[in-house]
């Protein structure tokens, strides 16, 4: 469909059906092209199989104005890889400023290779979106929720389990607020992605607001990682937050931008827990971007395992959508509009306090408090990690109020540039600068220059998401160069292109030194990595077949699949340029395909490339424990499995496998003692002729 209004089933809270889009041999979906409106409510979605055409999702949005998806469902069998929801915005002569609103659907999907849903900016474009109240049922599926280039916004109140990634954010600064996000059977699955330089605010901002915060993360398996960091921020403090683990990784793992937070980095009031019990300090391997990969210093003290319940709010008005922000006082509740509430902002307040006013501001969809602060911040603390975090929001501010001419923009430009040449030494700060001098670009039409950018980011990028996401850029930005079409009209004048730019910097040949000489020390950075990475599996990978280096094994195999996905990487980050919009969305979902159908992620507790050469049971853990504990044992050969607890009376007290098949491999399962008294029990594992039994403790 193209262009005017579509309008389907009337929104009911009861999860109850109005249509359903169905067939009996499959079909291909729906694409909306240029649509001032679409709403949904209370439909069902099934059968789509993106085997029968080049769509791989059942709705697919292109430059929508306003979208309104509630309540619906969406049900993937197995064997269909598409997706649910596509929503694109490429760079237009007309700005798209949609409203986007997901809310109450349920998104059953089997086993997918493709994200669940999917918001994709592409070029000069910076959108917000709400995403409330969904289900997100992955059942060994790649990805819940891609967010590439979204700024503003909530992802709030939604359920995610069973996804190799539940949400993975590019390029992204918005709010994560009141989420379960739990995987019980992937193997190596992150609970949170975030990369390319997003900043994703999982924290209460100033005054008691919750912008984020409030989350439950449970990742089990092999390799759970609850939060996953790619030269990106992420904000906890005072966030109430739940991470779990089993014996995964880390809670926290990765890489965060800039080292020049010198004092510890705020982390406190929240909860980390190992095999459902607290655990302090939590399981953290994160190090800074620069300063030779320092280790970052957390705050963690003092910790917060309450449940915390907000009762006051602030009514937010996004057009005809509005959202509750929530708070943890009195004072704001009831009814209270979104006004601009005057704040008493002033250069003497500390940089965290600014940077929490940032957020709350642009939460509040106030763009003019959003520009005043964040270049308070750029122009006093450039020395800083959240210096480089008021990038984002400020080009979305400016590009949201900016004049016919362009001014807002063109002046931006020349502020990043002169903060590039101030700043030469910061390369996170000149990094995240240079990004958004090419969105500026894009934006003024000055698309010859803008391509180069692009391209310099993807060949000094080679293994990782800023390569990829500056590759689309690319993609897209050499699209409307030319005139490019969708669906067979025009979709920009390539006269665009003559629009009257003209660079403003004040040095632009040191600005270009600088800029090329902070990328090649970050290729560097990384291709160096890359070599430590290899050279760790090649020494630590000579024993991994004994049955004794379980855990070795284990971390060996998260990095192999690191560095597989960054060769795939290197493979995808390519100059492109599709002749259509619908060619640049194809590139898109094909990259994402590659980079996620990686078949050395493997999913579920019994598939594992390691086979033990003997029976073997092996301690429980933790021990003592209260009120779960982990037991593990290794099968050299097919057998039939029997695994049961007894007390210290030696009465069964429970079983947990009963006499089943299993193949050779690594096995753990898990005993919840929560209806046990404290005292000492034993576990004993039958399997085939091998019989063993151990002693473990629980105490409550």
């Amino acid at each position: 469909m193209t262009g005017g209004k579509f309008i389907c089933g009337e929104v009911r809270t009861d999860y109850g059906t109005d249509v359903t889009f169905t067939s009996s041999n499959r079909w291909n979906g729906i694409t909306f092209n240029n649509c001032e409106l679409v709403e949904i409510g209370s439909t069902k979605f099934e059968k789509v199989d993106s085997n029968q055409g080049d769509q791989n999702f059942a709705l697919e949005f292109i430059d929508c104005d306003t979208l309104k998806i509630r309540y619906c469902k969406f049900i993937t069998e197995n064997g269909m890889k598409n997706g649910a929801i596509s929503i694109n915005y490429l760079p237009s002569e007309s700005p798209v400023y949609p409203l986007i609103d997901l809310l109450g659907n349920t998104f059953d999907c089997n086993g997918i290779s493709n994200p669940s849903v999917q918001v994709m900016n592409y070029g000069d474009i910076q959108n917000p979106v709400l995403i409330r109240w969904n289900k997100f049922e992955g059942n060994n599926s790649s990805t819940g929720l891609l967010l590439n280039n979204v700024t503003a916004g909530v992802v709030k109140n939604n359920v995610f389990s069973e996804y190799l990634i539940s949400i993975n954010a590019l390029a992204t600064y918005m709010d994560i607020y009141r989420n379960t996000i739990e995987n019980l059977y992937c193997e190596y699955n992150l609970g949170l992605n975030i990369a390319s330089g997003s900043n994703i605010n999982l924290n209460t901002a100033l005054n008691g607001f919750y912008i984020g915060g409030l989350n439950k993360f449970k990742n089990y398996q092999n390799g759970s990682v609850n939060i996953h960091t790619d030269n990106s921020t992420f904000d906890i403090s005072n966030g109430g937050n739940m991470f779990k683990l089993t014996d995964g990784i880390s809670h926290f793992e990765g890489i965060m931008s800039m080292d020049y937070y010198s004092s510890p980095f705020p982390a406190e009031q929240n909860c980390f827990e190992i095999y459902d019990a607290p655990y302090y300090p939590p399981f953290v391997n994160v190090s800074w971007q620069e300063n030779n990969y320092g280790i970052v210093n957390y705050q963690f003290e003092p910790y917060n395992c309450d449940e915390i319940y907000p009762q006051d709010f602030e009514l937010i008005s996004y057009g005809d959508i509005d959202d509750t922000l929530w708070t943890k006082f009195g004072g704001y509740g009831g009814g209270v509009s979104n006004k601009d509430l005057k704040n008493t902002y002033s250069t003497v307040l500390p940089l965290k306090i600014k940077s929490d006013s940032l957020k709350l501001q642009l939460r509040r969809n106030n763009l003019q408090e959003v520009k005043r602060i964040s270049n308070e911040i750029l122009v006093n603390y450039t020395d800083s990690i959240r210096t480089i975090d008021a990038v984002q929001p400020l080009y979305f501010a400016t590009m949201r109020t900016d004049d016919s001419n362009h001014s807002g923009i063109t002046t931006l430009k020349t502020k990043l540039e002169n903060l590039i040449l101030n700043n030469s030494e910061n390369d996170a700060l000149v990094l995240r600068c240079n990004y958004f001098i090419q969105k500026c670009k894009v934006k003024l039409g000055d698309y010859s220059s803008a391509l180069s950018g692009f391209n310099s980011i993807m060949q000094n990028y080679p293994y990782s998401w800023e390569g990829i996401v500056a590759s689309w850029d690319y993609a897209s930005t050499n699209l409307i160069s030319q005139g490019g079409s969708g669906g067979g009209e025009t979709f920009f004048s390539a006269q665009r292109a003559e629009l009257s730019y003209k660079p403003n910097s004040n040095d632009p040949k040191r600005t270009k030194e600088t800029i090329e000489k902070t990328l090649q020390n970050e290729k560097e950075r990384t291709e160096k990595q890359v070599k430590v990475e290899e050279q760790m599996v090649k020494e630590l990978g000579r024993d991994v077949k004994k049955e004794t280096n379980i855990k070795q094994n284990n971390s060996i195999k998260s990095i192999e699949k690191k560095l597989q996905q960054k060769k795939i990487m290197q493979e995808v980050i390519k100059p492109r340029k599709p002749e259509t919009v619908n060619e640049h969305i194809k590139f898109v979902n094909s990259d994402i395909q590659k980079i996620y159908s990686n078949s050395n992620y493997k999913l579920g507790i019994e598939v594992n490339n390691f086979v033990p050469e003997i029976y073997e049971l092996e301690q429980n853990y933790p021990n003592p424990f209260n009120p779960i504990t982990n037991i593990k044992f290794l099968l050299p050969k097919e057998s039939k499995v029997t695994v049961e607890i007894f007390d210290i009376l030696g009465r069964k007290v429970a079983q947990l496998v009963n006499n089943e098949l299993r193949k050779a491999g690594r096995y753990e399962v898990l005993f919840n003692g929560k209806n046990f008294a404290s005292g000492v029990y034993f576990y004993r594992l039958v399997a085939n002729d091998f019989i063993d039994t151990k002693r473990m403790m629980l105490i409550k």
